[in-house]
């Protein structure tokens, strides 16, 4: 008994000591390892089984050296992650969209938009992007600047803001009006051919402004949902200030979204969804957990076509993809990796996830789950170090 005491007094011990230089170490442990993985993401389909099995080896030999120490544990713990995140089946570049569309995509090389084909166009050094009603132009910012330009990269006109533009909103009724945040709290409402500029609210939140799809042709609606300073819901007639209705938001609310005929407006909290019609919910879905362990939503999505809502909750270093319904849920699918985005295809068949930690986006078709992934994301739009962010599959 006195023996297997000491032995575990001199385990502890040895956990708790620390290696001379062990965060210098630390450090290079993490680099090699960042680049061995960099190395892994180019390689080409027919090495990946070699690739594979060199940083099983490597990770392992690395493993045993730290074994004995704090740092070595945290090591360990962010190879394991990065073995995981994504799926092993990637395709290493994006060849075509698997529906019709284009995807406008916000990266640190600028704005790209990518034809159905898998062609990528640059549009020029901007950093936040939204598209026009029928894509024919796109809203574009860069700094304290916005700017109108064609799919093409030509420029229409320029205004300046007082300071940094942080998001943009073209509105999809009859496409005359942009909503933009200056200085992330200064909310502005804009016609789109440049000729004026109001500010609608001076202390409104960060959450993005979403306008309300019109399809009567009787009138134009030019309405705009957004939360003030408090995070209260607002829906204002931009035209006369009339304020249309106010609600208060769920817990944690992060984006605003209207369906495709202007008669639910999305809330996504961090742990309440809603589908709203005026001041009453209509629908309301809680994050679930997997395991027992608390769960929060991150992401979310109106279909294009119908009522249907994928959405993105996020438990225990899981994200969960669900389809939301009137009265249902139904899981598509599980990835050990965070999702930074959500878009639905323009045919409402296909679910565009951005996956920023394993550098991979995965088309998942709505109906069935099927997954088509594609690596080395970031490579591909001249962004290293940064996951670009789609901003939007249109048309």
């Amino acid at each position: 008994m006195n023996e297997r005491r000491r032995t575990e007094r001199l385990r502890s011990a040895l956990r708790e000591v620390e290696a001379p230089d062990e965060h210098r170490a630390e450090e290079r442990a993490r680099r090699v390892m960042e680049a061995t993985f960099a190395e892994r993401r180019a390689a080409r389909p027919r090495r990946r089984t070699a690739v594979r099995a060199g940083l099983a080896l490597a990770g392992a030999g690395l493993a045993a050296t730290l074994a004995l120490t704090p740092a070595g544990a945290e090591v360990r713990e962010w190879i394991a992650d990065r073995m995981e995140l994504g799926s092993d089946d990637a395709e290493p570049r994006l060849t075509s969209l698997p529906a019709p569309g284009s995807l406008l995509v916000e990266s640190a090389a600028g704005v790209w938009v990518v034809a159905e084909d898998g062609a990528r166009r640059r549009l020029g050094d901007y950093e936040r992007a939204t598209w026009s009603p029928s894509a024919t132009f796109v809203g574009v910012s860069n700094g304290a600047e916005i700017s109108a330009i064609t799919t093409s990269g030509e420029t229409r006109w320029v205004r300046p803001a007082s300071a940094e533009v942080s998001v943009l909103d073209w509105s999809t009724d009859d496409g005359d009006r942009i909503a933009y945040l200056v200085g992330g709290t200064e909310l502005h409402v804009m016609a789109a051919d440049n000729s004026r500029d109001a500010i609608l609210d001076p202390t409104a939140s960060r959450v993005a402004p979403t306008w309300r799809p019109d399809r009567s042709e009787a009138e134009i609606v030019r309405q705009l949902a957004y939360a003030d300073g408090d995070g209260t819901v607002r829906v204002v007639d931009t035209e006369t200030g009339r304020e249309l209705f106010t609600q208060a938001p769920p817990d944690g609310l992060h984006e605003l979204e209207w369906d495709a005929g202007g008669d639910g407006l999305l809330l996504v909290g961090r742990t309440n969804i809603e589908l709203r019609s005026g001041p009453e919910t209509a629908r309301s879905w809680k994050a679930q957990g997997a395991r027992r362990q608390p769960a929060s939503w991150t992401e979310a999505s109106i279909a294009p076509r119908g009522d249907r809502i994928a959405a993105v909750s996020r438990s225990g270093g899981e994200s969960a993809v669900a389809i939301l319904t009137q009265g249902a849920r139904r899981d598509l699918i599980t990835v050990p990796s965070r999702v930074n985005s959500v878009d639905w295809s323009p045919d409402g068949e296909w679910i565009l996830l951005g996956l920023p930690d394993a550098d991979q986006w995965l088309f998942v078709r709505a109906r069935d789950g099927e997954v088509r992934a594609v690596s080395n994301i970031s490579s591909q739009f001249e962004s290293p170090g940064e996951a670009p962010q789609v901003a939007g599959w249109c048309c």
